[in-house]
């Protein structure tokens, strides 16, 4: 910067004015520089400041506990397309969990008609079963899948058993001759019900088989009753007996009689209606 003040020196000045003149000049000069430093130093002056508040909230943002997840940078469209998507994925899969429980709601009911004590064993099986499996057309198919599965694995621990020379299934006892009680599978207490006319079959044995014809054979052929001829599966018997083959199957209950021995077994058929 140059010297703003007249380097010449008025004619006729004394000491003392002199004096003073330099001094009121370099007063001048002061002010007049200080000015022009506190204007270039301004913006950075204010930067500095803006840059102090920046931090103080950073160290203030360092200190509270980070509830929400880093944005990434994204700007509010992001945001907002992003939270659009999460909450179509929520609704998405409230829509699918609903439907499922729906489905598992009737087959439920079924079991709980025809085998309520492996209801809790079925909701186990759905309650595992992931969402994306429920999501699939076919869950109310894979839901009955469960179902056989759960009866047949305890109709298996149960005993059943298939004749092969017969073509038929029966049940045997699980534990053989020990005559422990069986599998509850093999619940004394059988119960046939006609959905349509309310009629209830109830039938008790000291039997420890069931053998059972469903009429395969019919074929209106020869006439019955008041001439009626019977189509196929028109009825069906259930008789208690011991099971096919004793004698060659030693895992059996026995049939042996012996000598002086006598046979004695009682079959209880109980019929009602509602």
């Amino acid at each position: 910067m140059a010297w703003p003040f007249p380097k010449s020196v008025p004619a006729g000045e004394s000491e003392e004015e002199k004096k003073n003149r330099e001094e009121a000049e370099m007063n001048a000069f002061v002010e007049r520089i200080g000015v022009s430093i506190d204007a270039k130093l301004k913006p950075l002056t204010e930067k500095v400041e803006a840059w102090d508040g920046r931090w103080k909230k950073l160290e203030e943002a360092a200190a509270t506990p980070d509830e929400k997840p880093d944005e990434g940078g994204l700007s509010d469209e992001e945001r907002r397309r992003r939270d659009d998507a999460i909450e179509k994925q929520k609704l998405l899969a409230l829509s699918i969990a609903t439907n499922a429980r729906i489905t598992e709601a009737e087959i439920l009911a079924e079991v709980r008609g025809k085998f309520p004590n492996f209801e809790d064993k079925v909701k186990e099986y759905f309650a595992n079963t992931p969402l994306e499996r429920k999501a699939q057309a076919d869950y109310a198919t894979y839901c009955r899948n469960v179902v056989s599965m759960v009866i047949g694995q305890a109709a298996l621990s149960g005993g059943l058993t298939y004749d092969n020379a017969n073509k038929t299934f029966f049940l045997e006892p699980g534990t053989g001759k020990t005559g422990e009680a069986a599998h509850d599978f093999l619940s004394a207490d059988m119960t046939w019900t006609d959905p349509a006319s309310g009629r209830t079959l109830h039938i008790v044995s000291m039997e420890p088989g069931l053998q059972v014809y469903r009429g395969n054979t019919f074929d209106r052929g020869r006439a019955g009753k008041g001439r009626y001829r019977y189509p196929r599966h028109a009825a069906v018997a259930l008789e208690t007996q011991h099971f096919p083959d004793s004698p060659n199957q030693p895992q059996f209950p026995s049939t042996v009689l012996n000598p002086g021995d006598e046979f004695s077994s009682t079959t209880v058929y109980q019929f009602s209606a509602t």
